[in-house]
């Protein structure tokens, strides 16, 4: 992936990082270039028992912040929206993994992890909410790409890219 990281900047917790026009476009739900999707807005990738998660929604109110929640372990994010993802974290697959979860510990994934391919572990939490780190927050248009909740970080992001 790390070669593929070059085209279009994405606002983030270590600054500011280059991601492929070829990922951003993966992830258009319309099927179109996100260059042409303009109807775009936040997708924050949420669970309900979860504070931090709470924490989240209730600053993006507090600062009028529009966005779609929606329920993490019902519908995981995508493959593509974690690989664009995992370039915005430098390549870091730790960096999408809830690892404090059940479904972490459970499935050893500590020891698992460092073998594992970066599509072998997009699959796989593609496929279980549970193993993402939450909140989940993406924008393709304002190309902010958020994994947890740091008030101060989203603060910085969010000021950036309006």
């Amino acid at each position: 992936m790390k070669g593929e990281v070059e085209n279009a900047e994405v606002k983030g917790e270590r600054g500011v990082r280059q991601l492929s026009e070829a990922c951003l476009e993966t992830i258009s739900p319309c099927g179109k270039c996100c260059r042409e999707a303009q109807h775009l807005m936040l997708k924050l990738y949420a669970y309900a028992g979860c504070s931090t998660c709470r924490n989240a929604i209730k600053w993006l109110k507090q600062h009028a912040i529009p966005f779609e929640e929606i329920a993490i372990r019902e519908s995981p994010p995508s493959v593509p929206e974690l690989r664009v993802m995992l370039g915005a974290q430098g390549g870091d697959l730790r960096k999408l993994f809830n690892t404090s979860g059940l479904d972490y510990r459970a499935l050893d994934m500590k020891s698992k992890l460092p073998s594992m391919s970066s599509d072998e572990a997009l699959k796989l939490l593609a496929s279980n909410g549970n193993l993402v780190k939450r909140p989940f927050a993406l924008d393709v248009k304002a190309r902010v790409f958020l994994v947890g909740f740091k008030e101060a970080e989203w603060k910085a992001v969010f000021a950036a890219a309006r």
